[in-house]
């Protein structure tokens, strides 16, 4: 599979900026259209916002790893997404989207991953600490539920 992107940074707010330059350029030369390139790097960006305040809690030491691979699978072109930190490890089964019907602020970051990507799922480092958010989207072709 051919990798477009695969970024290691300082889990700190300013880093975002650069991040997001460095993904659009990723997702342009992969040819993703500009409304799917601004969804993309959505989530992206809230996907990088939660590792640093829920799983690092603030922490600007600690790194996340970004890396973009793309795969073609029955003439359709899917970009896999891969989001990795050495936070506590959580319990994925916790993760879910909020009930949208109970008006309040904030903790839209998985809804949007729902909305927005075809496919997302938690794994587990082979080391045993830390997550793993690996995230599917197809680019061209029909996508899949």
């Amino acid at each position: 599979m051919p990798r477009l992107l695969d970024l290691t940074f300082k889990a700190c707010p300013t880093m975002m900026r650069d991040v997001r330059e460095m993904l659009r350029d990723a997702l342009t030369e992969a040819g993703v259209d500009d409304a799917m390139l601004m969804q993309l790097t959505l989530v992206i960006d809230e996907a990088c916002t939660n590792i640093m305040r829920h799983a690092y809690r603030g922490d600007r030491t600690r790194s996340i790893r970004l890396s973009i691979e793309s795969e073609v699978v029955d003439a359709e072109e899917r970009l896999l997404f891969t989001l990795s930190d050495d936070a506590k490890t959580i319990d994925s089964s916790q993760i879910r989207p909020r009930d949208l019907t109970q008006p309040r602020p904030g903790g839209l970051g998985i809804n949007l991953i729902d909305t927005i990507m075809d496919h997302w799922a938690f794994d587990c480092p082979k080391c045993g600490t830390g997550n793993i958010l690996k995230m599917s989207k197809v680019i061209n072709g029909k996508t899949h539920e």
